[in-house]
């Protein structure tokens, strides 16, 4: 065989054993009963409770947060990015258009 052969041959049969491995999966998943509904409503409360109790004031606004560059082929690339403010702008774009009704 030659090369292209047996790499598609290889590519076939990866897929072929991906697409079993997910059937048998699915099929195990499925065939688990579903546990017995419990009465969650006493669990719901106190869950809220400790939400309200822990959550911090948040304004719920994307912040745009630059890391440190590690390699330095990238440290061009970084100040464009904020030279021309892109994150900022994204970050905004997004604020704006995802304003809920409450918070």
């Amino acid at each position: 065989m030659n090369r292209i052969q047996l790499s598609s041959l290889a590519v076939i049969t990866i897929f072929v054993v991906a697409a079993a491995a997910s059937c048998i999966y699915r099929s195990s998943r499925d065939s688990e009963p579903s546990p017995a509904p419990t009465n969650s409503t006493s669990k719901n409360v106190s869950l809220t409770k400790k939400f309200v109790e822990d959550k911090k004031s948040d304004t719920g606004d994307f912040i745009v947060q630059y890391l440190e560059i590690k390699n330095s082929r990238y440290d061009e690339i970084d100040r464009q990015l904020k030279e021309v403010k892109l994150l900022e702008k994204a970050a905004d774009k997004l604020n704006r258009s995802l304003i809920l009704p409450y918070d």
